[in-house]
């Protein structure tokens, strides 16, 4: 599934519309904001799979069509799925992970049946 790449000003100026306290919330060290991990994934993917490379650019790409995805819902919508996703990055690495794969997986339409699949084609 292929998405637009947007640029760094687009994603977090979407992100402070739906959260606007995003540049306060920092992750599980309290070290880095949340939004600085995020800019990141989306470029590079994330640390802990830099080793495994297909793994590294499918949690990348999932993200960047994730945050391309949620720039066309209605504003509900964006703010529930970035709200979930911003959750995340306050945890470890593997959670976010898990979470990136499982709103790439609802919104692409991978994670529904055979009969969902090809109704939405």
């Amino acid at each position: 599934i292929k998405s637009e790449i947007m640029d760094i000003e687009f994603i977090t100026e979407m992100i402070r519309e739906s959260i606007t306290d995003i540049d306060t919330i920092m992750d599980r060290t309290g070290s880095v904001r949340v939004m600085a991990h995020i800019i990141e994934t989306y470029w590079n993917g994330l640390p802990l799979f830099e080793k495994n490379r297909a793994v590294n650019d499918h949690t990348k790409r999932s993200l960047q069509y994730i945050l391309y995805r949620v720039s066309q819902l209605p504003p509900l919508q964006r703010k529930s799925i970035l709200n979930r996703l911003v959750d995340a990055f306050k945890s470890c690495q593997m959670e976010q992970g898990r979470v990136i794969d499982s709103i790439y997986g609802t919104l692409s339409g991978r994670d529904k049946g055979l009969r969902e699949q090809v109704l939405s084609m």
